[in-house]
């Protein structure tokens, strides 16, 4: 009976997404790829319930909506802090799916604009309490690990004139503040600096930081473009051999220099274009109370 409760309430919550994500041109004509979104963690009403007697079953039910823009890869679910005196579960551990079973989540998007989700479901029994006890409060942690992405695509100017008497094309704006990219990780600042010269160059340095609730584990650079040239990146500060790789510790923020050498005179509008992928950890606190 239980299964059947929990498998109508997945199905009319698909319904009612499904309903609600036909694309319109106001939905053609947003972008997804802002904010700091990334996987949302609640539990259905009463899985668990708020009470429950011991020696009893009962069920914790985990729907897992990615809210941001990049597909969720190899994420996982875990139960931590209960006390087995209390309560047992048969499992404590379980990778996140789709409803259609894929082992990831999508993200928003013009075909899908409210975003992909799933459910786990964990299967957990009640103990008896100690003699003379009527109650027992049992907090548990619901922690998430996933894979997830960031993109940034930027116009700027490359100017190398930039002390030039007459009109020198495009003006280099030096430094613009961003509101994120559709992802817990974003880059919050670029700041452009030309080096004029014999041989011109141009250096980008991007503000990365957390911008969501949980906290990010690694960072990789993937891409890093001007145009159709490529980027020589490294992270500030990076105490690892690779310079595309930074592992954040207490401070979740990391400064990104890029250059390139300006091989034209002339000003002209292109594309700065990074690519990243991160490992992202987060969890929730919940209650169970146990009354005789």
């Amino acid at each position: 009976m239980k299964k059947i409760i929990i498998l109508t309430l997945m199905i009319a919550v698909l319904f009612i997404s499904a309903c609600g994500s036909q694309t319109s041109t106001n939905t053609l004509a947003k972008n997804y790829k802002t904010g700091y979104q990334g996987l949302s963690i609640t539990t259905l009403d009463n899985y668990p319930p708020r009470t429950i007697y011991p020696s009893s079953d009962f069920g914790i039910t985990i729907k897992l909506d990615n809210q941001g823009a990049y597909r969720l890869s190899n994420g996982k679910v875990e139960l931590i802090g209960f006390d087995n005196k209390y309560i047992i579960l048969d499992q404590y551990f379980q990778e996140i799916k789709s409803l259609t079973g894929n082992n990831y989540l999508d993200g928003k998007s013009h075909t899908n604009p409210a975003g992909e989700f799933g459910f786990l479901e964990f299967k957990a029994t009640s103990k008896r309490l100690f003699n003379g006890s009527t109650k027992y409060d049992a907090p548990f942690f619901i922690k998430a690990e996933y894979d997830y992405r960031n993109e940034l695509s930027q116009t700027v100017c490359i100017n190398s004139n930039l002390y030039g008497v007459k009109d020198a094309g495009c003006k280099v704006t030096f430094q613009k503040s961003l509101r994120g990219q559709g992802s817990p990780l974003s880059i919050t600042q670029l700041e452009e600096v030309i080096h004029p010269g014999s041989i011109p160059q141009v250096e980008f340095r991007l503000k990365i930081k957390n911008n969501g609730r949980g906290k990010i584990q690694k960072i990789n650079l993937h891409n890093a473009k001007l145009g159709k040239d490529n980027l020589v990146c490294e992270f500030r500060n990076n105490p690892g051999n690779n310079k595309k790789e930074f592992i954040f510790k207490k401070n979740q923020e990391v400064t990104l220099i890029c250059k390139k050498i300006i091989s034209s005179d002339k000003s002209y509008y292109t594309t700065l274009f990074l690519d990243f992928s991160f490992r992202y950890a987060l969890e929730i606190k919940k209650k169970i109370t146990i009354v005789e």
